[in-house]
């Protein structure tokens, strides 16, 4: 005669087969049925880690924690943000959910996140979206893109920023040598870095002045700069491209002795407008001087 033991224990086995072969189906089954119920204490949405500018950082640099003031359109563009969950209630990291890029509403990227801790955030540095071209983007972050969480707030999963890429261009513009004074110096002996503060009308004048190219693009044709004085050309000078950041000077050139009064000295580079610049607007620079 069996024990009710043995009996309940038949039953048992009878009803819901081996307990060692089922515990992983029960497992999952377990999981799915009290998805919501696990996650339904959470809340997601982006998050601005302390030190980055904003929540979502588009650099040219790399990883970066700040975005980029200016964009050019041939320039690579990388994406980082991170992803925080508001909630009381942990996710598991059984549970995955997605989150997803857009630019101009067509999808760049697509990360997967395995369960996040509540108030514990998830980041994502370097993510690499391409070479955007010039105008205005729009840049949309979709966190739990596949709707795999039921959150207590469905509606802060989305952030979407604008972006504008400038046109790659040059930019010429007036500058100056780290030694010198200004733009335009006027001295009375050569190899000064300073203008000289009281110039005679007796006294032989030099004249040093320079060019940089603060663009985005090396100027690869030929560049022309003229040199007025009281609005009449004094000289000219021709440079062979200009990389960006690059100097281009003359120093101590001559331009004689000058009658009493004031003289205005000019230079304008790119005179011809042979060059496509970013800004047409700095191309010169004047400075006046008074003569004894």
């Amino acid at each position: 005669m069996k024990s009710k033991f043995n009996i309940c224990l038949l039953i048992a086995f009878t009803l819901f087969g081996s307990c060692k072969e089922e515990t992983p189906e029960a497992y999952d089954y377990f999981f799915k049925k009290s998805n919501s119920m696990i996650t339904g204490d959470v809340n997601l949405s982006v998050y601005q880690p302390t030190g980055w500018s904003d929540k979502i950082i588009l650099s040219t640099q790399g990883v970066s924690e700040t975005s980029s003031s200016v964009i050019y359109d041939n320039q690579e563009v990388y994406l980082s943000f991170a992803v925080t969950n508001y909630g009381p209630a942990d996710i598991p990291d059984k549970i995955v959910f997605s989150s997803q890029i857009y630019v101009d509403g067509r999808v760049v990227a697509t990360l997967d996140i395995s369960g996040l801790l509540s108030n514990h955030y998830q980041p994502f540095n370097n993510i690499d979206i391409g070479v955007l071209s010039k105008g205005v983007h729009s840049i949309k972050l979709v966190i739990d893109s596949n709707g795999s969480i039921n959150e207590t707030n469905e509606t802060d999963n989305t952030l979407t920023v604008s972006k504008t890429i400038v046109v790659a261009a040059s930019n010429l513009t007036p500058s100056q040598l780290t030694t010198w004074d200004s733009k335009i110096v006027l001295s009375t002996q050569t190899g000064l870095n300073s203008t000289t503060a009281v110039i005679y009308s007796n006294q032989t004048v030099y004249l040093s002045c320079a060019i940089t190219n603060i663009g985005s693009i090396d100027v690869v044709q030929s560049i022309v700069t003229k040199l007025y004085m009281d609005d009449l050309l004094i000289m000219s000078f021709n440079t062979n491209g200009l990389k960006i950041g690059y100097l281009s000077y003359i120093k101590d050139y001559n331009i004689g002795k000058l009658t009493v009064g004031k003289h205005t000295f000019k230079i304008v580079t790119d005179s011809n407008n042979d060059i496509q610049e970013s800004d047409e607007t700095d191309n010169q620079f004047s400075l006046t001087k008074t003569i004894n």
